[in-house]
């Protein structure tokens, strides 16, 4: 979801239910007494008339947008998909006097959610007073992923008699990235480990210095180029500190043929969020083990674009820190993935992003598919990638009953396994990679 800056709001003011019947009976009165001829009770007729549309002007008159100052904050930020997250909105006027705090404190005070982040039930927020106006402190638990508005304030106020009330939205919607939810235990790396012999492919009669290179990437630091090894692979090549057994890992998320996939809690909906949460807990743990990882979205999804840099790698970046700002960069890659939005750029289509690959990888590289696609057809571009790869994986999530994804991938020199919806990952990663427990 796309989040565009806010504007003023114009207060939507009508009657109250008193006012209404007032000016019911104003009119009532002005009416039969021009009838009958008798102007006094014509003259109170329109006096009586006169007064909510008085109250009605009054509040039209002063919106209360630039007389109130909101202040969001959200805990955390960033957050996962079922995750808490503590909300506390503080309202109050923007010159704060005794009389403008008070009538600040009279307000009716409501926070527009989407219910992606709400669920269906009603939003109830514990209301405090405080020494400059009113705070809001509630939670959400976001169900999805994506990137979701919070806010603006609805406020609701009425005039002195009670005759009219004006509701307006104030103040700017905070943003709330949603990263999908990591699933529950480990992935053990030691498939990944092992893919690490066919980093020296290439080389007659490797050395012992060539287990602790890898592929030159632009921005590396020229002065750890090791020429030698240069000379014998025909690439340049830098030392790493971490050793051979850290090898680069490209995971591809390939959610292409569920974009825009139906309504939440469709089955190609839910199929579309925990495929994505599959690549992104792959991606994570991987990372946290010390490998090098890229994520390519095979659909050139928006959170994407951009992410074009001159060392060819399709698209994608390397990500080597594992602290919270490298799991940042992965997730923050997932978010809008099968979510294109109409007339949105993209870096390319599957097609396209899948052709980028092909022969791409580096030196050892081990490649990762996570993928929804069930049928050949849709098979066939991701089966011929990362041919120079180590090592390459699929773990694929059926969709329908279409189950050629599998002897497809294999058929291809890939070491695949399904993964059905809230299947065991741990499992699966061990079915791949020949892993115990």
């Amino acid at each position: 979801m796309t989040l565009r800056p806010a504007g003023p709001t114009p207060a939507r003011v009508r009657l109250t239910g008193r006012g209404v019947g007032l000016a019911g009976a104003g009119t009532a009165l002005a009416v039969g007494g021009h009838l009958v001829d008798l102007s006094a009770v014509a003259l109170a007729g329109c006096i009586v008339l006169a007064a909510p549309l008085v109250s009605w002007l009054a509040l039209r008159a002063r919106p209360l947008g630039p007389r109130l100052r909101v202040r969001r904050s959200l805990q955390p930020t960033p957050a996962h998909a079922g995750q808490d997250v503590s909300v506390t909105t503080e309202v109050g006027p923007s010159r704060p006097t005794p009389w403008s705090v008070a009538a600040s404190r009279a307000l009716n005070l409501g926070e527009a959610v989407p219910e992606a982040l709400r669920g269906h039930a009603v939003l109830r927020a514990a209301v405090r007073p405080t020494p400059r106006g009113t705070s809001l402190h509630y939670t959400l638990r976001p169900r999805q992923r994506g990137r979701w508005p919070v806010g603006p304030l609805a406020t609701r106020r009425y005039d002195v008699l009670g005759l009219a009330t004006a509701t307006e939205q104030v103040g700017a919607a905070v943003p709330l990235t949603v990263w999908p939810s990591l699933l529950t235990g480990t992935i053990s790396d030691t498939g990944a480990r092992s893919g690490l012999t066919p980093m020296r492919a290439g080389a007659n009669d490797p050395s012992d210095e060539d287990t602790s290179l890898r592929t030159y990437q632009a921005g590396d630091d020229l002065r750890r180029v090791h020429w030698a090894s240069a000379a014998r692979h025909g690439e340049l090549m830098v030392r790493t500190s971490e050793g051979a057994s850290q090898a680069p890992v490209c995971v591809i998320l390939d959610v292409a043929s569920l974009n825009g996939s139906g309504e939440p809690g469709s089955q190609r909906h839910v199929a579309l969020e925990w495929t994505v949460s599959v690549a992104a807990s792959v991606a994570v743990s991987l990372l946290d083990s010390g490998h090098p990882v890229r994520l390519v979205l095979s659909d050139g999804g928006t959170a994407q674009a951009g992410l074009r840099g001159g060392d060819g790698q399709a698209g994608a970046r390397w990500v080597r820190s594992r602290d919270a700002q490298g799991h940042a960069v992965l997730l923050d890659l997932t978010v809008d993935a099968g979510r294109r939005e109409p007339g949105a750029t993209i870096a390319g289509t599957r097609d396209d992003v899948l052709s980028g690959l092909v022969g791409d990888s580096q030196l050892g590289e081990i490649v990762i598919a996570v993928t929804a696609s069930t049928s050949r057809d849709e098979t066939s571009p991701l089966a011929v990638v990362g041919g120079t790869a180590s090592r390459r994986y699929a773990i694929v999530v059926p969709v329908d009953r279409t189950q050629d994804a599998v002897p497809t991938l294999l058929e291809h020199g890939w070491r695949a396994t399904p993964l059905p919806v809230g299947g065991d990952l741990p499992a699966a990663w061990d079915r791949l990679t020949g892993g115990t427990r």
